[in-house]
């Protein structure tokens, strides 16, 4: 599965410690949201820090590339996360709604 990679090659990120499985229930229920829902959350948190670095290489500001790695492969990780838990409340409705 997809998801899979982003575990295998990102073992101590965020991720792991944030979202403990492809529902991501938890982080829905301590936001009060869906997981769905928290999960385009995050992805918007890293979606912004990739146009910060945008901004910064527009203005001719060096950024490290394992920067670059990081928020990239984080926000399609997030995107891959919430794939699977869309895919999964197609069989499970209940996952989708907020708790």
């Amino acid at each position: 599965m997809l998801v899979s990679a982003c575990w295998i090659t990102k073992p101590t990120n965020t991720l792991k410690t944030t979202i403990c499985c492809t529902r991501s229930v938890a982080p829905g229920e301590v936001m009060g949201c869906s997981p769905a829902r928290a999960l385009i959350g995050f992805w918007t948190k890293h979606v912004v820090s990739i146009m910060d670095i945008v901004n910064r290489i527009d203005r001719g500001e060096n950024v490290d590339s394992s920067t670059i790695d990081e928020k990239i492969t984080d926000a399609i990780c997030y995107l891959l996360l919430l794939d699977a838990t869309l895919r999964d409340s197609e069989s499970d409705p209940e996952n989708v709604k907020g708790r």
